[in-house]
């Protein structure tokens, strides 16, 4: 019994670790909309494990199906945070409040008397009537000083925020989902995030369908 509880130990071990990267890591799920992924697949297949091993010894020994329960929770838990990064995101097939539309080689990308801080430092001030605009098939540098904003742009093209007031606009705001714009967006972030799993798994994690080929 004893190289049972190790060998469950272990499991739960690893299944742990899949949700505290995924929390710590939540921008970048967010950027690639694979949060649902993550939890269905990466998370569900380790916890799959340990509820195989503990189905006929739970019928003699309650603590392994308490054991499977708790970490079941880490699961909703981790669910219950991808809710908290897109709140907006259960109403989008009843309403396009915030639009945001994407067409490639066509869209200008603009930001329009832009007014920001972020809610958890609200005394500190990152835009107040600042204006942006990319024009189409063209490329742009944004380049600062640490703290001036350049993150803060991608962040609310993205709608990880939304602006304290002022418009985000892509292609003059023609409406499309979400998802489709940050599926069409590659995001490289200044600290790279290496997920435990394959490396064919961390590749292909931000593109649905994608194959070895």
């Amino acid at each position: 019994m004893k190289g049972f509880g190790g060998n469950l130990s272990k499991i739960y071990l690893k299944a742990n670790m899949f949700a505290s990267e995924a929390v710590s890591n939540i921008r970048t799920y967010a950027a690639f909309w694979s949060e649902d992924k993550i939890i269905d697949y990466l998370y569900s297949r380790e916890l799959e494990k340990p509820s195989r091993s503990t189905f006929f010894p739970s019928r003699t020994d309650i603590w392994y199906l308490t054991q499977f329960f708790l970490f079941l929770s880490y699961g909703l838990a981790l669910w219950y945070e991808s809710v908290l990064m897109g709140p907006a995101r259960g109403r989008e097939s009843n309403q396009m409040a915030y639009v945001i539309g994407f067409f490639p080689s066509a869209g200008v990308v603009e930001l329009e008397e832009i007014h920001f801080h972020y809610p958890s430092r609200p005394d500190i001030i990152i835009f107040e009537d600042f204006n942006l605009k990319v024009k189409a098939e063209k490329s742009m540098a944004l380049v600062g000083s640490s703290g001036s904003g350049k993150s803060t742009v991608i962040s609310l093209l993205l709608r990880f925020y939304d602006p304290t007031s002022g418009k985000v606009l892509v292609c003059h705001g023609r409406g499309i989902k979400q998802k489709s714009l940050r599926k069409h967006i590659g995001l490289v972030q200044q600290e790279p995030a290496l997920f435990a799993t394959t490396i064919y798994e961390n590749i292909i994690y931000g593109k649905d369908g994608a194959t070895e080929a």
